[in-house]
Formats: structure tokens, C-alpha cells, sequence
């Protein structure tokens, strides 16, 4: 066994005789170096925790190539592969402290700033998995080499291994966490440093003692740094008492269980995430290949899967009935892929033909109103042909124009016991109380209850579109004015900072800007574009901020 540890060390570079100088020179080098070894820490802490706020990944690469705290976490594996209690506690005592003084002043640097918003550099330190023990494992050998090599060619594998296994930004992300009150994910990025510290532990132990570093006579090395009076007298009492537990019978299976026993701690949550990331993954690509497939045209798609929690919000161009079915199909599939019950929303917006058959809108004009399809008949419903044009001059008679601009389509719906009246206008929204007015007034001449749906197409400008809902509502506005042909769609955009569209029309090459939606979001952006490339009857004109509004018979300059 001695042969095969002293050739594995030759074979590395890190012969027999240079065992007791790397371990002398590691118990003088924690000793001597406290101030520098605290002073490196700190500038870490200030380092990671805003390059983590800001989101830079350039900063905290840096700060992981000043934090120090790789030393005492390979210290302790080296002391438990020698045997060494002084090494193994001075070392075990430094990284408690460096953890506590590294959340403490993450969390103050946190309390300190002006926001607090969680950012993907952040979020990607509070879920570790498996997959991050056996990084760390690797990046754990290297670490293990560095330290056995005491030669200048070991430099790059030393910042190498800084940069690839990461202690203080899960840390400083745990202080953060705890700054701003979320628990759960603290103990995310504390579960990662912890993974990432076993690891170098069990794993450091592990080469350490394949590359015969037990050999030493670790009591000697230690015995005068066990005798000294001044510092660290709390440590050197201890060690003397873990000497004893060390020589006993059982004392070398303890050293070796200790790193084991955490591994086995930190492995079950671990495989629990590896678990739900890749249900996570699977799901994802099943659900996006699912709503690629869907026959129907798709203005807007959304899909969140986390937690075991699949939600899905779909918004389609078509009727109603298309979009339950829609739904239906896509509850199945979804159910079908991750093993839970999805929530799922799909949304239709009508087309031309659509919006004609769901909503009872005359042709463009006032005159003629449009009924609904034939249905049982109501009380109303049986002389409605009799009293249209009466309906009509009414809502004309009483309609405030002056405000809300003339009526240009009125639909009715007489399936029901009342009336329901929809009138379609360019202007603004019928307030509640006019509302009421003309509902009583129609009720008292037509002997029957009446509600009516103010279906206004603004002529104020519509300046954010700034969700799925917006979209949906600008979708059902849109397909109202194509079917009225005095009304226009005027869009302002505002002239473009960035490269603009090239278009070739009849052979000549023509450069547009590219229109900006006021929407941070890319697929609302496309979207809207989608919306307005296929609506008669738009004119755009460049602003300063881009507005969208409907009017009668042109735009005019303003929108008013």
C-alpha cells in the first residue's frame, strides 16, 4: 500500500519527501496569514454580493478569484486524511467563522441598497442539484492537486478551480436571500455551499490519502504549535482532547464517516432537485412542442412549468367554441405529459367572420341593425322585427354623441327574456349614468327590459399594450373596425434608434424603420405587429411615442 502511494505521488509530481514540508508549510501559512486571509474575505463579500445584485458575471467570476476560502475547507480535508486534530479544528473553526462573517455581510450589504430585485445570477444559485456534488467532486481533485504542488505551473488549475467550484457567491446569495426575508431560497444557496464544501472535503481527503499524506508524523508537526502559549488556546485545549478519539480503535473510521455521513445529508435534497429539474425539462420541451402543433393561429403564447406546477395561457384567433375545444385538447395533452392537473387559459379574439357571428354588429350602418342568428323565442323576440326601426331611432334620439360619437352598428340579441342592445361607436366610453338613462328610457318605449353593452372604439390614443390581456382586447378592437369600413386605424411610431427592415417592393429597395410597440416583452411586441399587418384601413405616421386610436373617415394629425 506505501509502494502504490509513493508511486502515485511521483506520478503527480509530489514525491514522498515532499509531504512534511506541504503539510509544515500549510499549518504556518494559516497561522501567519489571518490578517490577509480576513482582509481577502471581506473584499470577496463586497465583491460577489453586488456583482450578484447586478446581475454581471464578469464580478463574480472575480470575486471567486479572491476569496480565500478554498484554503481552510482543503486544510480540513488534509487534517482529517492525516489525522492531524489541531489542523483539522484550526481549519473546521475558520470556516465557520468565514461562513458567518460572509452571510452577515452579504445581508448588511443587501439591507443597504436601494432594491432588491432577484436576477438569474442570483436565482441559479438557489436550486442546486447532483449534478453540482459531482462538479464539485471534479473541481474538488484539482483543488487536491494544487495544493500536493508547490510548484508556479499549478497557478492556472488553482484560479481554474476558484472559478469552477463556487463558495462565497452561494454565501453572499444566502445573505441576500436572508436580507430581503426569502427563507426558502436561502436555504437553496446555503445547500449549494454546503455541497460544494463536502465535496472538497470527502474528495480531498480521499486523494490526500491515496497520495500518502498519513504517512507523516502528524504529531510531531503539530506538537509545537499544541505547545505554544498565546492564540488560539481554545483550539489547541480542544485538540489535545480529539487526539485521544483520533489514536483510538475507531478513531480512523470516524475521520473517514464524518465527510461520508455529510455527503449522504446533503444527497438527498440534492436528487430530489435533479428530480424536479428534469420533469421540469421534459415537461417543457412535451409542452412547447404541444402548443407548435396547434392548428389554430396564435397571437400570444405563455407556458410556466416549476414546482410541479404546469400553467399554459393561449390566446388564438377564432371563436369561443375553438378555444374551449382548444383548451380541452390541451388540458388532456399537458395532464398526459407531466403527471399533474395543468391550469391552462386559453383566449379567443375573433377575425372578421368570427367576430360577425359572435357578436350581433350591423354593417356600417346605422339604419340597418343586424339581428342575431334565430334562437327559441322570447316574449320580445316575436315582434322584433316590428319595432327594429322604433329601437333604432330611439337609441339615435338619446344617444350622447357629442361625447361618445354617432352609433355606426347596433346589434341585438333577443334570446333572453331582456333585451340586449350592443352598440358600436369611435369616441368615449358611455358613462354609467348615461348608461342607465338610455337602458330605463328604451325599457319604458319597448315594454321590456333592456341592457346595453357599450362597445366604444376609443379615439383616445392606446399607448402600453402590456400583457395578454391587453393583446386579447386590442384583438377584439381591431376586429370590430374591419368590419366597418368609415373607421381607420391610426398608429403613431416613434422614428427608430436601432438598423432598420429592408423591403423590396416592384424591385426597388426600400428601408423602413422598424416599428416599436411599447412593450418589454418581445412576443407582445410581435404580437401587436401581427395584429396590424393584417388590418385594413391603417395609417402610421412617426412620433415621438407610439399610440394607437381609431377614427372616422381618416386619421386626423392629433389624436383626439
Amino acid at each position: 500500500m506505501v509502494r502504490l502511494q509513493d508511486r502515485l505521488a511521483e506520478l503527480i509530481g509530489s514525491g514522498p519527501t515532499s509531504r512534511e514540508p506541504i503539510l509544515a508549510q500549510m499549518l504556518e501559512r494559516d497561522a501567519k496569514s489571518s490578517i490577509a486571509y480576513w482582509l481577502q474575505l471581506g473584499v470577496s463579500v463586497g465583491i460577489a454580493t453586488l456583482g450578484l445584485v447586478l446581475g454581471s458575471t464578469a464580478v463574480v467570476i472575480a470575486a471567486m478569484l479572491v476569496a480565500p476560502l478554498m484554503g481552510p475547507i482543503v486544510g480540513l480535508g488534509m487534517g482529517l486524511a492525516t489525522g492531524g486534530p489541531f489542523l483539522t479544528l484550526r481549519a473546521a473553526q475558520r470556516v465557520a467563522l468565514s461562513v458567518l462573517v460572509v452571510i452577515a455581510g452579504a445581508a448588511g450589504v443587501t439591507v443597504l441598497l436601494p432594491f432588491h430585485e432577484m436576477n438569474a445570477e442570483l436565482a441559479a444559485r438557489t436550486v442546486p442539484t447532483a449534478l453540482d456534488l459531482i462538479t464539485a467532486a471534479f473541481c474538488a481533485l484539482a483543488g487536491a492537486y494544487a495544493a500536493v504542488r508547490t510548484t508556479s505551473d499549478t497557478a492556472t488549475t488553482a484560479a481554474g478551480t476558484s472559478i469552477g467550484i463556487s463558495l462565497v457567491p452561494p454565501l453572499c446569495t444566502a445573505g441576500f436571500c436572508l436580507g430581503t426575508g426569502q427563507w426558502t431560497l436561502a436555504f437553496g444557496a446555503s445547500l449549494l455551499f454546503l455541497t460544494n464544501m463536502v465535496a472538497i472535503v470527502l474528495v480531498g481527503m480521499a486523494a490526500f490519502l491515496a497520495l500518502g499524506f498519513n504517512q507523516v508524523p502528524i504529531a510531531a508537526l503539530e506538537s509545537e504549535h499544541l505547545a505554544r502559549e498565546t492564540g488560539e488556546r481554545v483550539v489547541r485545549g480542544v485538540a489535545r482532547q480529539l487526539a485521544r478519539l483520533f489514536a483510538s480503535r475507531w478513531g480512523s473510521w470516524l475521520r473517514m464517516l464524518m465527510p461520508v455521513a455529510l455527503v449522504g445529508v446533503v444527497y438527498v435534497p440534492l436528487r430530489r432537485a435533479l428530480d424536479e429539474v428534469t420533469w421540469q425539462v421534459q415537461v417543457r420541451t412535451g409542452a412547447r412542442a404541444l402548443l407548435d402543433e396547434i392548428d389554430a393561429e396564435v397571437v400570444s403564447s405563455r407556458l410556466r412549468v416549476e414546482r410541479h406546477q404546469v400553467e399554459a395561457m393561449v390566446i388564438v384567433i377564432g371563436s369561443r367554441a375553438d378555444a374551449d375545444a382548444l383548451q380541452h385538447r390541451i388540458e388532456t395533452e399537458l395532464a398526459r405529459i407531466s403527471g399533474v392537473t395543468p391550469r391552462v387559459d386559453v383566449r379567443a379574439v375573433p377575425d372578421a367572420e368570427a367576430a360577425a357571428a359572435v357578436t350581433p354588429i350591423a354593417p356600417p350602418t346605422a339604419s340597418e341593425p343586424v339581428t342575431m342568428p334565430e334562437a327559441p323565442p322570447a316574449p320580445f323576440a316575436e315582434r322584433l322585427g316590428e319595432v327594429h326601426s322604433e329601437l333604432v331611432e330611439a337609441i339615435h334620439a338619446r344617444w350622447p354623441a357629442a361625447s361618445a360619437g354617432q352609433p355606426l352598428a347596433i346589434g341585438v340579441d333577443a334570446t333572453a327574456a331582456d333585451l340586449t342592445v350592443y352598440v358600436v361607436h369611435v369616441g368615449a366610453p358611455v358613462d354609467d349614468a348615461a348608461r342607465e338613462v338610455l337602458e330605463r328610457s328604451l325599457a319604458v318605449d319597448l315594454d321590456v327590459g333592456v341592457t346595453l353593452v357599450d362597445d366604444v372604439l376609443p379615439s383616445k390614443p392606446i399607448v402600453e399594450v402590456e400583457d395578454d390581456a391587453a393583446i386579447a382586447h386590442l384583438a377584439s378592437l381591431l376586429a370590430r373596425a374591419r368590419l366597418l369600413a368609415q373607421v381607420h386605424t391610426c398608429v403613431v411610431e416613434p422614428a427608430p434608434e436601432g438598423p432598420v427592415v429592408d423591403a423590396d417592393v416592384d424591385g426597388i429597395e426600400i428601408s423602413e424603420p422598424a416599428a416599436e410597440v411599447p412593450s418589454s416583452s418581445p412576443p407582445l411586441r410581435t404580437a401587436v405587429r401581427a395584429l396590424l399587418a393584417g388590418q385594413p384601413r391603417v395609417e402610421v405616421r412617426e412620433g415621438e411615442a407610439w399610440a394607437l386610436w381609431f377614427a372616422i373617415d381618416g386619421c386626423p394629425a392629433d389624436a383626439g
